[in-house]
């Protein structure tokens, strides 16, 4: 028992670690904005994604998802984090997605290429000036760009998904946005993994999609609401996250949840327990 509480300490500690990878804010755009919603099934997961500003013009917005579930999924997300080359060159200048995508399929086939290690990724490069977007995508599901006039074009996968192939390549698609576009990046957990050509615009996802009158969190909640009628309320199998692109000049908001509680049975420190006490004076907190 002692041992289980252990692990379950360590997990939510972990799941405080993978959070804290993830951005928390979002810079200033100029006619964009951005929102997310994350949900990991488990204290850990292998959703991930991430929006960088790279410079005055230049946004980068990417989503992921590593094969399985826990803490191998996690750490295979988090080193495509820190795998996945957002500028190169000197001065450094903005990598091209399929450049990007290619680049981190060599480094994951180099240092962890074992069977059912893998991960799905869409990565988007937006002009914030010119509202020019390249767009490649790596086995993941499609992406929905939403024009203003409600209609839906799919964006599909432009190469395999990463850590499979080494020779693996890469398509890029370039997308005008225009005032009142969206574009809807998930994970698939979203549909519990279910391999369904158009999944959320052939299902109980298509009239959310429609309604006008969805402002972007409330979208994307709905879809998350949606989701859990769909597997009638059942706990979660697959991480889920959402992130929406959006042409309007408001705010953004990063929806990355919270951990529940660290658990806390036999959470009382004994004599022995060493511990740092961080503060100035006689104020402080203890750290394990």
């Amino acid at each position: 028992v002692q041992q289980a509480d252990t692990i379950g300490q360590d997990l939510h500690r972990a799941e405080l670690i993978q959070r804290a990878l993830l951005p928390y804010s979002v810079p200033a755009l100029q006619g964009f904005a951005v929102d997310t919603i994350y949900r990991p099934s488990h204290n850990v997961g292998g959703d991930l994604y991430d929006v960088v500003r790279l410079d005055d013009d230049h946004l980068v917005v990417y989503i992921a998802d590593a094969a399985g579930h826990g803490v191998s999924a996690a750490m295979l997300a988090v080193l495509f984090k820190h795998r996945i080359p957002l500028t190169a060159g000197q001065p450094p200048r903005p990598t091209p997605p399929a450049e990007a995508l290619r680049e981190v399929n060599r480094h994951l086939i180099k240092e962890c290429s074992r069977p059912g290690l893998f991960v799905t990724a869409a990565y988007c490069l937006l002009n914030t000036t010119s509202g020019e977007a390249t767009v490649a995508s790596a086995g993941h599901p499609p992406l929905l760009l939403q024009r203003a006039d409600g209609s839906i074009e799919h964006i599909h996968h432009t190469g395999p998904a990463l850590g499979l192939n080494g020779q693996a390549e890469f398509a890029q698609i370039r997308v005008q946005f225009r005032n009142g576009d969206r574009l809807l990046m998930y994970t698939d957990g979203l549909y519990d993994g279910r391999v369904v050509h158009d999944a959320l615009t052939t299902g109980p996802f298509g009239p959310i999609l429609a309604d006008e009158g969805l402002g972007s969190q409330s979208l994307l909640h709905a879809l998350y609401d949606a989701a859990a009628r769909q597997r009638n309320h059942a706990p979660q199998n697959d991480d889920i996250t959402m992130l929406l692109l959006t042409t309007r000049a408001v705010g953004s908001t990063l929806d990355n949840g919270g951990p529940e509680a660290e658990p806390s049975a036999r959470q009382v420190e004994t004599a022995a327990t060493p511990h740092v006490r961080m503060g100035s004076g006689t104020s402080g907190t203890a750290v394990p």
